[in-house]
């Protein structure tokens, strides 16, 4: 029974990233991107792409176009990388440092469905070893005391640092960025 039990965490989170990142749910996030994208034609289907697929690298802030050890500062592909950050800035008619919030559509979209359902998962094992500790105030999974002081702000760099060193999982700083962001 226990062994059964430890099984159905497992099963759900699997479950909710397959669901998340799934063929029917990518449909289902394309038809509704596209159901508010306006007009597409052979002028404008490679902005789509981008909006849709395009990403920004985190070593080097810009947007992805080579490998990321050769876009570095100082390495043959940065200044490369530069120029096309600047080119789909101004083609997408945002500015440089809003570009990520305009690219990588399918991906934020997924996560914040994963974040979502991640959120809403418990299972019936997780429920039953919190009871002895109900009513005391325990911080739920991925929540700490510097987060829960930080909600109202920006998390910006704070927790893509604390996600660096471990201290929270990127998802969970991604979950709590983009629930933010819903307010």
């Amino acid at each position: 029974m226990a062994g059964e039990q430890t099984r159905k965490a497992p099963d759900a989170a699997q479950q909710a990233v397959a669901r998340a990142f799934g063929s029917e749910n990518r449909a289902r996030l394309l038809a509704r991107y596209f159901s508010e994208a306006g007009a597409v034609n052979t002028a404008n289907a490679w902005q789509h792409i981008y909006r849709l697929l395009l990403w920004i690298d985190k070593t080097t802030a810009l947007a992805h176009c080579y490998e990321s050890d050769k876009a570095q500062p100082g390495r043959p592909w940065y200044a490369r990388s530069l120029a096309f950050h600047d080119w789909v800035s101004r083609s997408l008619d945002v500015s440089p440092s809003d570009l990520g919030e305009n690219i990588d559509w399918l991906f934020r979209e997924a996560i914040k469905d994963l974040a979502s359902k991640a959120l809403a998962i418990r299972t019936e094992l997780y429920e039953e070893q919190r009871v002895p500790y109900e009513g005391r105030g325990f911080p739920e999974p991925g929540q700490d005391s510097e987060t829960r002081e930080h909600r109202e702000g920006d998390f910006g760099q704070m927790d893509e640092a604390r996600a660096a060193r471990g201290r929270l999982p990127y998802s969970d700083a991604t979950a709590l960025r983009l629930h933010d962001a819903g307010k």
